[in-house]
């Protein structure tokens, strides 16, 4: 006997609008939802109007994008309107067709909606939540001649926005100008591709007061210094899509001017270095680590910042919410950050011990410095041991010089030139344990000589093996100190 399904409706009830508008939601994130919308629309100009003197508050976002039919507003205003498997255009910001409701639920009880097309009659709509949420109704209204119609030009879209929630906690003009300068930082922050480029502009007016235009941020070089490196810059396919890698290190704050400082301290150096993750050009992770095994913030690593480009194809790959600001990296995905991570974090590293230790500059290496010398004979490159090298000389105290001499000789004239010209090759590179026994060597013989720490440290630095790896010689020479300090 087979058992007859009965079906029943499992509609979500009114109570849904209030739950999306509580999922995460700041002020901030709810407002870049919202111009997505308008990026999305191919908008130019974006225009925020404030007015939080009235009783009944309210905030109009006006754009002059391509706008929306009557039946294109009437589907904005319904959740999930679109599936989310749904192709997108690589200009198009949006993903679940939650973020108009869910985003202005979140700081406002109702909004009005109007929308006009090029040369077409402006329509409008209301969605009001409070009357939702107590007719158990899911329900908006068709407007007819709303006045604030005549504030859109020839096309674009204005969402006004009503009864404001955060304006009960604002009783000063001194708050008023935290919330908005905070809003102007992040505008200027999550949408700093598309402002810097002049492909948009936003400005943010309270009522009564003169229009702020919003400057793009960009968080990988300064306003007067230039000297931002570059340590790696890669494309890596993963699906099928490219997703883009660049690494930079900023320069140490003490060698900044004043502007540059400001402009590159924003929340605070280590709070802002890291991963900094942009969908179509739209920021949505910046600065940290990605929780990636064993990075955690550190004050030697703040100039080191890294920019990822994903497509908004692998949305579902990334996980990213539905009020953008927050993914997932793929599991197979986590290695080639981690060690894109590892370059600009160990560049940072030397440029914050440099900063630290000023006796220590960047300079080029002189020939005495080097374990292998170079010179030119008919026209080509010859190779040769520097047996004045202080490394060599300490590791051949028991060799005459004679012999010392000889040795050399034998290894320079034994170099496999020819195969290195047919196969290549590459050096193996020294364990720390290696380095540090060199070190401890070197340091030993120079404090033989009478020499005071620092005095071997600055020597020791532009000694080659040590100088390319000047992050464990500096590490080196600070247990060297606390250990004397201890004394």
């Amino acid at each position: 006997m087979s058992k007859e399904m009965i079906p029943f409706s499992i509609s979500p009830g009114t109570g849904m609008m209030d739950v999306l508008g509580h999922s995460g939601y700041t002020f901030n994130y709810a407002v870049a939802d919202i111009l997505d919308n308008c990026i999305s629309a191919h908008a130019k100009n974006i225009r925020l109007f404030f007015d939080l003197a009235s009783k009944e508050s309210y905030l109009y976002i006006l754009d002059d994008g391509d706008g929306m039919t009557i039946d294109e507003l009437k589907n904005a205003a319904v959740i999930g309107y679109k599936d989310i498997s749904e192709k997108r255009e690589n200009d198009d910001l949006g993903r679940y067709s939650t973020g108009l409701k869910s985003a202005t639920r979140s700081f406002c009880d109702d909004i009005i909606v109007s929308s006009k097309r090029n040369g077409k009659k402006c329509n409008s709509i209301e969605i009001d939540y409070s009357h939702i949420s107590e007719s158990k109704k899911w329900e908006a209204f068709i407007l007819n001649d709303f006045e604030s119609e005549k504030e859109i030009g020839n096309h674009g879209t204005l969402v006004y926005c009503r009864k404001l929630h955060f304006t009960d906690d604002i009783s000063s003009n001194v708050q008023v100008d935290s919330k908005l300068d905070s809003l102007e930082r992040s505008i200027s922050h999550i949408f700093g591709k598309f402002l810097l480029s002049g492909e948009i502009t936003i400005s943010i007016q309270v009522k009564g007061s003169i229009p702020i235009k919003v400057k793009g941020w960009n968080p990988f070089g300064l306003i007067e210094n230039k000297s931002t490196k570059v340590v790696y810059n890669d494309t890596k396919k993963y699906k099928g899509h490219d997703i883009s890698f660049k690494a930079y290190v900023l320069p140490t704050f003490n060698n900044l001017s004043k502007i540059d400082q400001d402009y590159m301290n924003g929340k605070g150096l280590i709070d802002q270095e890291g991963f900094y993750i942009y969908r179509n050009k739209r920021l949505i992770k910046e600065g940290g680590w990605l929780g990636l095994d064993k990075l955690g913030l550190d004050d030697k690593c703040k100039y080191a910042r890294i920019e990822v480009n994903i497509p908004s194809a692998l949305d579902k790959d990334f996980k990213i919410n539905f009020s953008k600001n927050s993914l997932d990296i793929p599991d197979e995905l986590k290695s080639v950050f981690y060690d894109v991570a590892k370059k600009a974090r160990k560049e940072s590293k030397t440029n914050f011990n440099y900063q630290k230790h000023p006796e220590i500059k960047r300079t080029t290496r002189k020939e005495e410095e080097r374990i292998w010398k170079t010179s030119k004979s008919d026209g080509a490159l010859v190779l040769s041991i520097n047996m004045q090298h202080p490394l060599i000389q300490e590791l051949s105290t028991k060799l005459s010089e004679s012999e010392l001499k000889k040795l050399c000789n034998v290894l320079t004239k034994s170099l496999p030139v020819s195969m290195i010209q047919e196969q290549g090759t590459t050096t193996v590179a020294y364990t720390e344990h290696e380095l540090e026994d060199l070190m401890e060597e070197m340091y030993q013989k120079l404090i033989s000589q009478g020499l005071e720490i620092k005095e071997a440290k600055k020597k020791m630095a532009s000694m080659e093996p040590f100088n390319d790896n000047l992050n464990l010689l500096l590490q080196f020479f600070e247990d060297k100190e606390n250990e004397k300090n201890d004394k």
